[in-house]
Formats: structure tokens, C-alpha cells, sequence
């Protein structure tokens, strides 16, 4: 059946996807544009909301943007017609202003304005919505989801970097390691636009110029045009990208856990990124003693 269903989707036309924002206060009080990508305005949804049983919010990994679930907005869009999908830019990210500087960047911090969001998208269609998140988008989902409890119908996981608090000296290396990389990449690419200044540098030039930085952009076996879309996100990101990351190692997974009471779903590959997402996960639900059965 839905082997049937993916056939059939290639010949059903191209969506017309809306680009908007959402205006909320930041935890400095100061107002925040947080962006979106969905079927129709948010603002059009209290007109339009008896069309929609359910409401699905995807939140991205970092770096990257709400275009990342281009395709799944497009394809859910089409499978389930009366399933609103609307995936947002985390603060800092994609079109979503960034949140005020601060010395240290908190988890809570970061994922308020966006729960605020799915606080007021609950209230528009009258009923909890589902939540999806994606590595570091998976650890915004769970912050949000362990203070909305209400607002939530069901929370689906992927890649959350769930691991026991002695590995967390580790991830800290790294993110050490990568904003060391970062700062040399920034300044590559500053010079080299420096350099082309004076011949004209086109945004194609300058997006080339950001794919010669990265060797992971000459990877045979990764789409090239989501290589461009990421290291794109990434450069454009900076150092938000290594703040958010140490934001993320330093949240208690297993407590935020614990307090879901919706549905959830833990979705974890054994070979993801830098270790293996599939045991952490267990031994995490282990320690916090959930039976993942």
C-alpha cells in the first residue's frame, strides 16, 4: 500500500510551498522573527483550520533550515491532505532572526520562541499537535515537549544525541576542534571575497568559493545539492553553529525523558555521525530505567 503510494505521488503536481514568520518575544522580551515553510500562512490557519485534522512541526539539525523538510512537506502534503506539516527555522538559523548574544547559549533559551510557536499553533487548531526533530532539532523537540506536555500528541525523535553524561568531555573536543575549523573556513572565505572584490563576486562565484572550503562537498555518495544547501547553512551559521552544539551536549537528555507523557518514537542509526546513536540511545534508557519495548 504505500509502496502504491510513493508510485503514485510522482505524478501528482508540485506544491506551492509558503515562506512566512511568526513574530514571538524572545526570553529577553525583545521580539524574534521565527520563520517557517508550509502548505499555507500560518495566519491563514484560523480560517482554514476545520480543514486540518492534524498539525505536524519538523525542527532541522544544525546547521541547516526549514528547506531540509522541503520533500516531506511536499509528499505528507500529498498522501495526507488533511495534515498540516509546517517545518520552522531554529533561532539563527535559515530566515529565523538570532536570539540576543549571551555569554552562553542554554538549550531552554534556544527552543523557547519556538515553543511559543507550537504553544500558539495548538491553540489555532483547536487540539496537540505532533512533534518532529532531527539530531539537534530532536533535543529542541524534547526541551519543548517536556514543558508543553499538553500541547503535544505524539514526539518522533531522529538521531537524538542522547549519551551517558561521561561522554560529554568527548563532544566538547569536538566542538573545540570544529569552531577552530570554522574560524578557518570564515577566513578563507573572507579573503578569497576580498581578493574577487574587484572583478565582481557573484552569489554563484562565493557559493563555489564555499564548496572548494569543505571536502565533504566532493563526496561522490552525498547529493551534491543538498552539499550546497548544507555548507551554505554552515558558513552562513558561523560560530551560532558550535554554541548551539555545546548548548545541546550540556542538556539532561534522560531527565527531559522522563517527563514525556505523549507517545514517543526514538528513531537512531548505529552508524550516525560520531558514535553510535542506536547504543547511546539504549544505554541512556537504561540508566534512566525506560524499557524502549
Amino acid at each position: 500500500m504505500v509502496e502504491q503510494s510513493i508510485k503514485s505521488d510522482k505524478s501528482v503536481r508540485r506544491l506551492e510551498l509558503v515562506r512566512g514568520w511568526v513574530s514571538v518575544s524572545s526570553y529577553e522580551e525583545q521580539d524574534l522573527r521565527i520563520s517557517y515553510l508550509a502548505p499555507c500562512a500560518v495566519e491563514d490557519l484560523n480560517g482554514q483550520s476545520h480543514a486540518f485534522s492534524e498539525v505536524l512541526v519538523c525542527l532541522h539539525q544544525t546547521p541547516s533550515h526549514a528547506e531540509s523538510y522541503r520533500q516531506l512537506i511536499e509528499y505528507l502534503t500529498q498522501l495526507v491532505p488533511d495534515l498540516f506539516v509546517i517545518a520552522l527555522d531554529t533561532p539563527g538559523f535559515g530566515k529565523s532572526d538570532p536570539l540576543p548574544s549571551v555569554d552562553r547559549l542554554d538549550l531552554s533559551e534556544l527552543s523557547s520562541p519556538l515553543g511559543q510557536v507550537i504553544a500558539e499553533l495548538s491553540k489555532v487548531i483547536c487540539r496537540p499537535i505532533h512533534f518532529c526533530g532531527h539530531h539537534t532539532g530532536a533535543s529542541l523537540c524534547l526541551a519543548i515537549a517536556s514543558r508543553l506536555s499538553e500541547q503535544i500528541a505524539s514526539l518522533s525523535l531522529i538521531g537524538l544525541p542522547a549519551f551517558l553524561p561521561e561522554d560529554t568531555e568527548f563532544f566538547k573536543k569536538y566542538t573545540q576542534d570544529l569552531r577552530r575549523q570554522i574560524h578557518g573556513e570564515q577566513a578563507i572565505l573572507k579573503e578569497r571575497q576580498c581578493r574577487k572584490a574587484l572583478d565582481g563576486f557573484s552569489e554563484a562565484d562565493r557559493l563555489e568559493e564555499r564548496l572548494a572550503i569543505i571536502t565533504r562537498a566532493k563526496d561522490p555518495c552525498v547529493d551534491q545539492r543538498v552539499v550546497k544547501r548544507e555548507v551554505s547553512a554552515r558558513l552562513q551559521a558561523g560560530e551560532r553553529l558550535t554554541d548551539v552544539y555545546d548548548a545541546v551536549w550540556c542538556y539532561h537528555h534522560g531527565q527531559a525523558l522522563k517527563q514525556i507523557k505523549a507517545p514517543l518514537q526514538l528513531i537512531s542509526r548505529v552508524d550516525d555521525m560520531l558514535i553510535n546513536y542506536q547504543e547511546s540511545t539504549l544505554n541512556l534508557l537504561a540508566e534512566i530505567g525506560i524499557d524502549p519495548t
